[in-house]
């Protein structure tokens, strides 16, 4: 019987995600990401806006798109929006879920998830910073 194959377009929250689980499932993955894998992060992410920081084939982290009315940023880079989301992992308070949600999202219901990403991801708190700004 032959391999079971499948392709994932890009690196970020859904590609990666997608890519696993294809994984687990036992198919043969490719993984495209047309950004640049930026080694040693944060220190080499790039510093400077105008240089470094918009997308060209040969570098950039930010994707800058105007369509019509609607103005999208997003990543170019392993790790998609990962790269732009500055590695921040929260949790939504209860009230959140107090109207708007359908039945049966609340936070109590959704603390598992919360925890596999948080596992997934190995998060840490924040402690501090070069900067000192936690």
């Amino acid at each position: 019987m032959a391999q079971r194959r499948a392709i994932v377009i890009g690196t970020g929250f859904g590609g990666a995600v997608a890519a696993c689980r294809l994984a687990q499932a036992g198919l043969d993955v490719t993984v495209l990401e047309r950004g640049r894998r930026y080694d040693g992060a944060p220190s080499g992410l790039p510093r400077t806006v105008v240089e470094h920081w918009l997308w060209d084939p040969s570098r950039g982290l930010f994707d800058v798109r105007l369509i019509s009315e609607i103005q999208i940023l997003q990543a170019a880079g392993y790790g998609g929006g990962s790269l732009i989301y500055a590695n921040v992992h929260l949790r939504a308070p209860e009230e959140v879920f107090a109207e708007g949600w359908p039945e049966g999202y609340s936070r109590e219901a959704l603390d598992p998830y919360y925890d596999l990403v948080a596992y997934m991801l190995d998060i840490k708190p924040i402690t501090s910073s070069p900067q000192g700004v936690p």
